[in-house]
């Protein structure tokens, strides 16, 4: 099974962690995708997107079964359904 896990982390915190060490222990996937979005129709003082990326790599490197995803933020804002699609 895998996981996406999207949203803002903006910028990313110790409870965005625990989200990632609660689906691992409740659903043990395969993989788990990390996608931080662009950009947000609600918000406007994202931190800078490679520091974002930066930070989620230190959670990341944490698991061996989690990867980031930066698709949502090299691709114009279509929402989360259309990255589904």
């Amino acid at each position: 099974m895998h996981i996406l896990y999207g949203v803002s982390f903006n910028p990313p915190t110790l409870a965005h962690e625990a989200i990632i060490k609660k689906i691992n222990d409740l659903f043990k996937p395969t993989k788990i995708i990390i996608m931080p979005v662009g950009r947000s129709y609600t918000r406007k003082d994202h931190q800078a997107n490679i520091d974002r990326i930066k930070m989620l790599e230190l959670i990341a490197k944490k698991y061996k079964n989690v990867e980031i995803s930066d698709y949502e933020i090299n691709n114009p804002f279509n929402g989360t359904i259309k990255t589904l699609e």
